[in-house]
């Protein structure tokens, strides 16, 4: 079984077509980039396959749940990470995390041990007890992305989430999104950043207009278009 798998997603807002006829399948255990120009479609495919807006034709499962008839099987099995941090500024590093696990079912024993393992994973201990206000784009963006794992997902969504980080911060996160891969979870990544796909993928797929328009490995993409450079795979995908 696919961790996901659509077909023919189409979704238009009023006479502008965003997605025409979108077909994916992700792995478990593995890291699947989606990668295409702004305005290409990229957000509205997360957003469909998180329940969170209807495709307007084809169909679509995640953690084998039909994200139309079991939206809320399909929210308890993901997590979904955004390109702007989600937390309240007032709480400490520590009590955003704890407030996340209550709000989501966790026993508190449980919540404590989850809190405490993440902020060791994220490199947020020292952290924990300081307000998040205080926090750098990059502790934001760690702290965002544990939040979202304090329930173990099956699949896990991340839509641009180094976008504006420096080198540091984003080589920190690749570390985690490796760790996610390898504990079994299926990772759906989009990124404008080709060498953050070419170093974390599994699986590609390229989307112009609505429409995946090239699919792959990096290496198959790049022994596909004959060079040994994504951001060429890209360009002429995209072209």
């Amino acid at each position: 079984m696919f961790a996901i798998e659509a077909g023919g997603l189409e979704k238009s807002y009023g006479p502008h077509q965003v997605l025409a006829g979108v077909d994916l399948r992700v792995r478990p255990g593995s890291v699947f980039a989606l990668l295409g120009p702004n305005g290409a479609g990229k957000t509205t495919t997360v957003r469909i396959l998180a329940t969170l807006a209807r495709a307007d034709a084809g169909s679509a499962s995640v953690a084998g749940h039909d994200v139309v008839a079991a939206r809320r099987e399909v929210r308890r099995a993901i997590s979904l990470t955004g390109q702007y941090a989600a937390l309240d500024e007032l709480l400490t590093g520590a009590e955003n995390l704890r407030l996340i696990g209550r709000l989501s079912g966790l026993s508190r024993r449980s919540v404590r041990s989850r809190t405490a393992a993440l902020l060791e994973e994220f490199d947020l201990t020292s952290a924990a007890g300081n307000r998040v206000s205080t926090y750098s784009g990059g502790m934001r963006r760690r702290l965002d992305l544990a939040a979202s794992l304090i329930r173990e997902p099956s699949v896990v969504f991340l839509d641009e989430p180094t976008t504006g980080l420096d080198l540091p911060s984003r080589q920190t996160l690749w570390n985690v999104i490796r760790t996610l891969a390898g504990s079994g979870s299926a990772v759906f990544l989009t990124t404008q950043y080709l060498e953050e796909a070419d170093q974390l993928a599994d699986d590609i797929a390229v989307l112009r207009d609505g429409r995946i328009v090239a699919t792959g490995s990096p290496a198959q993409l790049k022994k596909q278009f004959d060079t040994d450079s994504l951001d060429d795979v890209f360009l002429e995908a995209t072209r």
